[in-house]
């Protein structure tokens, strides 16, 4: 076996464990979100649903972004700026 796909296995191994644990917290943290709110302004149960669903949905977008990122920067081995902003040196005049 190669170093080289020793690594990528490992790299591998890293993404999915990264897209796993931030995956459940962002998820348990839209839901308990959404059934906190609901439980304290009293919304009852479809409006507490409704919200703990859009607060979830919102929590897949988010996830879906990471694991892009995780993906770029592990697998394919890019540089992800953060906010998405250019280099310094990569800016046009």
């Amino acid at each position: 076996m190669s170093v080289q796909f020793a690594r990528k296995g490992l790299a591998r191994a890293t993404a999915v464990s990264a897209v796993i644990l931030v995956g459940t917290e962002i998820l348990g943290v839209a839901v308990a979100t959404g059934w906190a709110i609901g439980g304290l302004m009293e919304l009852g149960d479809v409006a507490t649903l409704m919200l703990t669903f859009l607060l979830a949905a919102g929590g897949v977008a988010v996830l879906a972004k990471f694991t892009r990122r995780v993906i770029d920067v592990e697998l394919k081995g890019h540089s992800v700026e953060i906010l998405d902003r250019q280099p310094a040196e990569d800016r046009s005049p």
